[in-house]
């Protein structure tokens, strides 16, 4: 056992740090990434799924039942040729995809949060990937989950 014996054996886990961690890839968590990019912070968009998979998930024939216009997001304004038009569902999954390359947005697809833990001054995100250390977090998983 080289040594070890009797000794209790310690292992160090050693968290990836980041400033800002964003939960969720929807419009509200693009937005929040763009306006910290902005600033210059530091952060990670982590969405369970894919970009905008709220929106994938509706029915095939889904249309907004607000004019297109009011989609408009920091840095990048509807510019379609009917803004007073309601878009269907796949174009508002590719105006969130344009939208988050339009600034490379960090997001990480496929991660899902699974849990906040507060840690001194900061958080311990649990997430399905890897945990993550970062002094805030933003909950941007819409309007209705759980």
């Amino acid at each position: 056992m080289n040594g070890l014996r009797g000794r209790a054996r310690s292992r160090v886990l050693t968290l990836e740090a980041v400033d800002v961690v964003v939960a969720g890839g929807g419009q509200a968590g693009l937005a929040t990434s763009h306006q910290l990019t902005e600033a210059g912070i530091e952060h990670v968009v982590l969405e369970r799924s894919r970009v905008g998979q709220a929106w994938r998930d509706r029915w095939d024939s889904f249309t907004l039942v607000i004019p297109n216009w009011t989609l408009d997001l920091p840095g990048f304004p509807y510019r379609g040729p009917d803004p007073d038009e309601f878009m269907p569902r796949d174009e508002i999954v590719s105006y969130l995809e344009s939208y988050a390359a339009s600034f490379d947005a960090p997001v990480r697809e496929g991660v899902e949060v699974t849990g906040l833990e507060q840690t001194g001054a900061g958080w311990t995100v649990k997430t399905s990937a890897s945990d993550l250390a970062t002094r805030a977090v933003v909950v941007a998983t819409g309007a209705f989950p759980t």
